[in-house]
Order: C-alpha cells, then sequence, then structure tokens
C-alpha cells in the first residue's frame, strides 16, 4: 500500500539477514527514507524456512492470545538491525 505513495523502498531486509536466530518465520521489512543501508551480516539462511501464514490462521482460530503476543514479538526491531543501521549512519 504504501508503494502508490513513497515508490519504490530504499532497503529490504529480514531478521535473519542481521543475525536473528529466534524468529522462524520471514517478516520482509522495507524502509523508505535517506539513510546509509547497513551492511547484511549473514547471506544465507542457516535454519528453514517455516510456512507461517498456514500456522499462523491455524494458531489464530485455536488461540487468539498466541496470535497477540506473536503479533507484538515480530513488530520489535531486531538488535542486530538496528545495530548495523546505527553504525552505518552514525
Amino acid at each position: 500500500y504504501l508503494y502508490n505513495f513513497l515508490g519504490c523502498p530504499r532497503f529490504y531486509f529480514q531478521p535473519w539477514q542481521f543475525g536473528e536466530t529466534g524468529f522462524l518465520a520471514t517478516k520482509r521489512t522495507a524502509l523508505w527514507g535517506y539513510f546509509n543501508s547497513p551492511i547484511k551480516t549473514v547471506k544465507k539462511r542457516k535454519i528453514p524456512f517455516i510456512n507461517s501464514h498456514s500456522q499462523s490462521k491455524k494458531q489464530l482460530t485455536e488461540n487468539k492470545e498466541w496470535y497477540s503476543a506473536s503479533a507484538q514479538k515480530r513488530a520489535i526491531t531486531p538488535l542486530g538491525f538496528a545495530r548495523a543501521f546505527f553504525e552505518a549512519n552514525k
């Protein structure tokens, strides 16, 4: 939706590209603005992907509290990305 107003993002990342290993699902994040892009520290994911959409949908129907907690965890900026972004832009 934001693409219609802001155009193409300047940078995309996945949490695992900055060493985040506790997050099994994918969470592609797009960033717009003027900044130096951080260097991704991991080039290839070492743990397998899971089909988070179908599993999340099943969990949502079975346990709404789990889904809410999962959404809150996904909203947190990965520490590895935050450090890399800071270092690239200080």
